[in-house]
């Protein structure tokens, strides 16, 4: 059972999602999940085997255990992380210590 599931971001909103037993026969595109309590790596071969044993025809094409797929969604905000960081340090070598908006790089705009 599951209440809520994201599958291609942590920001996206949680889609309406229907799920059907595998025994009702697989579609062309699927993703499959696997819960384990062992290590997500050691469960990848092991189920390779068991779905090449269903479907030896079955392209497997991507494999990838949910800290990838949540590392992977994270990307934009590591990025801009990376680039804040930077632009501090470089601020900072400048000597320039003031905020920005005294540095008359931003400015306030008030509330209509």
């Amino acid at each position: 059972m599951v209440s809520d599931a994201k599958y291609r971001s942590l920001r996206e909103p949680v889609p309406n999602t229907v799920y059907f037993p595998a025994i009702d026969g697989f579609d062309s595109d699927f993703i499959l999940h696997v819960r384990t309590p062992l290590r997500p790596e050691a469960m990848i071969a092991p189920v390779r085997e068991v779905l090449r044993s269903l479907d030896p025809e079955m392209p497997i094409i991507e494999v990838r255990t949910l800290r990838e797929e949540v590392e992977a969604s994270l990307w934009q905000e590591r990025l801009l992380a990376w680039l804040s960081t930077i632009f501090r340090r470089y601020r900072r070598l400048a000597g320039q210590h003031r905020p920005l908006r005294h540095a008359g790089l931003c400015r306030e705009v008030p509330h209509a």
